[in-house]
């Protein structure tokens, strides 16, 4: 017997927003591949958001998404709307992480449903207005993505690589705001359990720092921190990862506890016991 109840259908950039949300929740862009018109575009408010082609759309996403699952930190992928007139709304996908919502994806399709063009809305109007609905495709799938075996074959492959050469050396960075007793109490730990380590306090801050020449010329200068900043990618303070040699591994710690931290880094193939033989004696 059929339903006396009509079901409603979802709008075509509902149904193309729903697959957009669940590439990014479970780090997949293949979720998009059959959605996207030949010629489908991306843009936005950066110029780093531009493609004239299904290959070239897929490859942008794709490189945000590989971008926010190397960052390991808590993200989530929500189907939303933001408006941008009086009653006028963008469809589309709210990007979230560390409960900052920072990034809104407006999802434009034809007539059949076919994603036409992707619009990365960074500034105007802010992310932060999206109208969120709950619904998070994939969500639960991708909710453990530091444990996808992709993620931990491209860490393991960098341990092998630099681990017999480098010993580890821990960072972390925080602001100048936070009480640094916790993490440097996570630092001494690491450093215990991994024979050879070392470890690294930074603080960051916004203020500019900089020099002028002989010339009165402005010198430009990239504090360490700043450099660190770019080498770990970031979304939350603290931040805290690994250098083994000039590369960084970030471990895909799911809390702040040593324990788990040295957990996930053996996983990665990181030994505790130093196959060197000299001590580093540091002298003030």
């Amino acid at each position: 017997m059929a339903s006396q109840y009509l079901i409603k259908k979802k709008p075509h950039r509902i149904k193309a927003a729903h697959l957009l949300a669940r590439a990014f929740n479970t780090l997949d862009v293949r979720h998009l591949e059959a959605a996207l018109l030949p010629n489908a575009t991306i843009d936005g408010d950066k110029e780093s958001f531009q493609a004239s082609n299904a290959s070239e759309v897929l490859e942008i996403i794709d490189k945000h998404i590989n971008y926010i699952g190397a960052l390991h930190h808590p993200s989530v992928a929500e189907v939303a709307r933001l408006e941008y007139a009086p009653r006028q709304y963008y469809i589309g996908v709210s990007i979230e992480i560390d409960e900052v919502l920072f990034m809104f994806l407006s999802v434009h399709t034809d007539k059949n449903g076919m994603i036409k063009e992707i619009y990365f809305h960074a500034d105007n109007p802010s992310p932060c207005d999206a109208e969120l609905s709950g619904n998070r495709p994939g969500f639960y799938l991708g909710l453990f993505e530091s444990h996808k075996e992709c993620l931990w074959d491209l860490r393991r492959a960098a341990v092998k690589r630099l681990a017999k050469e480098h010993r580890p050396h821990f960072v972390a960075i925080i602001l100048p705001s936070q009480d640094p007793e916790r993490i440097l109490l996570v630092l001494d730990e690491l450093t215990r359990n991994f024979d050879g380590s070392s470890c690294e306090l930074m603080v960051f801050n916004d203020y500019a720092i900089g020099n002028t020449d002989e010339q009165s010329q402005l010198v430009e200068f990239q504090p360490a921190v700043n450099q660190a900043l770019e080498d770990f990618g970031y979304t939350g303070f603290p931040i805290l990862g690994v250098k083994l040699g000039d590369e960084v591994i970030r471990p895909g710690y799911r809390s702040w506890s040593p324990d788990d931290v040295t957990s996930d880094l053996m996983k990665m193939g990181l030994s505790k016991r130093s196959e060197y033989v000299e001590q580093v004696i540091s002298v003030n």
